[in-house]
């Protein structure tokens, strides 16, 4: 079995278990923000992580500081949260 974990809910209707710790539409850098700010990884305390991250950031018009290398090494940078949260957490 398993429990999804997050600080937040969605899908009420569709999954009996709605928890989660997506951000839509947000770039790698304001996730990895929320990350911190929530402090969700200790509130959640995920064993497994599905991370889907890199391709909002890409898609909007590049203001200063948002090129592809800085949205890559955002998402290093959120791997590292999470092994600094666990170095038994698995990320997919």
């Amino acid at each position: 079995t398993f429990d999804f974990v997050g600080t937040q809910t969605a899908g009420q209707s569709l999954f009996p278990d709605a928890q989660h710790e997506g951000y839509p539409g947000l770039t790698p850098s304001q996730i990895s923000i929320e990350i911190t700010n929530r402090n969700s990884l200790a509130i959640a305390r995920p064993d497994i992580v599905l991370l889907h991250a890199g391709t909002n950031g890409n898609q909007l018009p590049e203001p200063p500081g948002n090129s592809i290398a800085t949205q890559v090494n955002k998402v290093s940078e959120i791997l590292d949260k999470i092994d600094q949260y666990s170095t038994n957490t698995r990320v997919i």
